[in-house]
């Protein structure tokens, strides 16, 4: 996971919880043991999982829960941080697709992460389908980003649906997006 995202999700539990439960988050995890989260570096998924974990222990959400108040937080992070993207998407799907190769842009320049966590497998005017795989199972987070993508532009006629799911056994999420009316 990268650095930029682990330091959101800290920020993030500050913001939802108070420093001294994101103190004893840090403190239950090992990611205290590194001085400083560098937004540049990816971090094994086995310490973003232990992170999600000991959150959901200290605030008492339901792990699908924290994933969608986390997406809403992280997304509105994301328009502070990479506007940019908003600004050069036309709608939800140009934004959906930059956002897939910003992530796997930043994957491939951290030395010691996998890539393939975001797959892009269909991109038509009317449909996406996109391929999450991860071992941290973060479903609801990927919904909900997708969901609100949509919000930010406006866009009501859209479907979202996961075909595949990783929680269910599958190696991977599928999710389907798709324009309900287009001319």
């Amino acid at each position: 996971m990268l650095g930029w995202i682990v330091n959101r999700f800290m920020e993030f539990i500050t913001q939802t919880a108070g420093q001294p439960t994101t103190d004893k988050i840090s403190e239950m995890t090992s990611l205290n043991n590194d001085a400083i989260i560098k937004n540049d570096t990816s971090y094994p998924d086995y310490k973003w999982q232990a992170l999600i974990f000991a959150a959901i222990e200290e605030t008492g959400l339901a792990k699908d829960e924290l994933e969608r108040k986390f997406a809403e937080y992280f997304f509105d992070r994301i328009i502070e941080d990479f506007g940019a993207f908003f600004k050069k998407s036309n709608d939800a799907f140009d934004f959906i697709t930059n956002l897939i190769h910003l992530y796997r842009t930043l994957e491939v320049s951290s030395s010691t992460t996998e890539v393939d966590k975001f797959a892009l497998f269909a991109n038509l005017r009317h449909k996406i389908i996109i391929r999450y795989k991860s071992p941290t199972l973060m479903c609801d987070f990927v919904r909900r980003i997708i969901e609100l993508s949509f919000n930010h532009y406006h866009e009501e006629n859209y479907s979202i649906t996961e075909t595949i799911c990783a929680k269910e056994g599958s190696p991977y999420c599928e999710f389907i997006i798709e324009k309900i009316h287009y001319g």
